[in-house]
């Protein structure tokens, strides 16, 4: 198995709320892996710790061997990490069907 993002025991608190709490996970280079789960689930929280634009409070996010907490975000691109904005894409698509 050829692991290119992996989580160890990852957590996120915001106030007391646990929103990703011991997650372990691995993806697989070549493999489609999807996220889901209801409203609240910490799917949102998930994806910025994983692109280095949320900081984890314990465990390890881990990108070509190295650790993203000690990435400055703005580098986790060349990663080969980004994510993109659901509100972006509607926003382009209104402005694109105006004009």
């Amino acid at each position: 198995m050829n692991l290119v993002l992996e989580t160890k025991n990852i957590v996120k608190r915001f106030d007391g709320v646990h929103a990703v709490d011991h997650l372990s996970i691995g993806f697989e280079q070549g493999k489609i892996t999807s996220v889901i789960g209801s409203n609240g689930s910490g799917k949102t929280t998930l994806i910025n710790l994983l692109s280095g634009m949320m900081e984890i409070d314990s465990g390890a996010v881990i990108v070509s061997d190295q650790e993203l907490q000690t990435v400055y975000a703005p580098a986790v691109p060349e990663l080969g990490v980004t994510r993109t904005f659901q509100d972006a894409l509607e926003l382009v698509c209104v402005l694109v069907d105006k004009h």
